[in-house]
């Protein structure tokens, strides 16, 4: 016990972006090893990712808002703190940074994810970390890699799962399907004209990853809560748009209204097609009504989405 009475902290520190199974792996193990070493679990985790402010040209899409990671790292585990990544915590070395876990937050243990490593010094073995740890009456244990049918998952490999559009091995990874929130736009409505109106998205966060290009089933969910099956296009409308500008348009199936100015959610379920260019506004229509007749087959037929 520390000497407020209280318990002393093990954190897990990440960005945890995705919240994916292999995270959700290393939560349950700090959950267990903190119960039976007798500390209280949290996560610490950042504002925003460290390579925005160290190399903004590598930073990574984001596969989840801030906002999202921060209410689901809540739901698994109660404690979070969320650090702001400012240039001084960016110069701390490793030792520099346990000792403000320790003084800030209570950490008196780290639980370390399988290939996580932090610190500016660039320690690189476990080790390392122990022995700095031991110095500041700290302690570090070591997580475990989790795999998915044999394969490892990290947030890097479902970034590039889904900018290949390949959205149903990116929900087995995630333990969901990948989501989108924003709101919805004004349109040129060009989709009106054959049939088919869709609500342009505007993303909440321009750093989150949008899927590769292409035509995909989705689930929607309205402002009201309300959900439709959805067919959703990402990319440049090359038989419509000359702009070459990259769109979210999704039609929602047995919908009625107006959802300008409002905020939709998607929920991408699986890639039909690629998009392709048609030599008229009538092969385009032809080819929707397939697309739409492909939805409501495979999920009239009872598949789990």
């Amino acid at each position: 016990m520390s000497e407020s009475g209280k318990r002393p902290r093990m954190a897990a520190i990440g960005m945890f972006d995705g919240v994916h199974l292999g995270h959700q792996w290393l939560l349950s193990g700090l959950n267990a090893t903190a119960a039976f070493n007798g500390y209280e679990p949290m996560i610490v985790t950042f504002d925003r990712h460290p390579l925005s402010m160290i190399a903004s040209d590598r930073a990574p899409k984001l596969l989840m808002t801030p906002t999202e990671r921060f209410r689901t790292l809540r739901s698994k585990l109660g404690l979070v703190a969320v650090v702001d990544f400012t240039d001084e915590i960016r110069r701390m070395t490793a030792r520099e940074f346990m000792i403000m876990l320790r003084d800030r937050y209570g950490v008196k243990a780290i639980y370390m994810g399988f290939n996580h490593r932090f610190g500016s010094d660039r320690l690189q073995e476990v080790d390392e970390y122990k022995a700095v740890a031991a110095g500041l009456g700290m302690e570090i244990f070591d997580g475990t890699e989790q795999m998915v049918h044999g394969e490892k998952v990290s947030s890097s490999i479902i970034r590039e799962l889904i900018a290949a559009g390949d959205v149903e091995k990116a929900a087995e990874c995630l333990e969901r399907p990948y989501r989108i929130m924003g709101y919805v736009e004004q349109g040129k409505q060009l989709g009106r004209t054959i049939g088919f109106p869709t609500a342009n998205l505007h993303p909440d966060d321009d750093r989150q990853l949008i899927p590769g290009n292409g035509v995909y089933e989705c689930r929607a969910i309205n402002a009201d809560g309300k959900e439709y099956k959805a067919m959703v296009n990402i990319g440049v409308r090359p038989t419509v748009d000359d702009s070459g500008r990259v769109t979210i348009e999704a039609h929602l199936l047995d919908f009625s209204g107006d959802l300008y100015g409002r905020v939709l959610t998607l929920d991408f379920l699986r890639r039909i097609r690629d998009e392709h260019h048609f030599g008229s506004a009538e092969e385009l229509r032809k080819q929707l009504v397939k697309d739409a007749e492909s939805i409501r087959g495979v999920t009239s037929a009872g598949r789990k989405p």
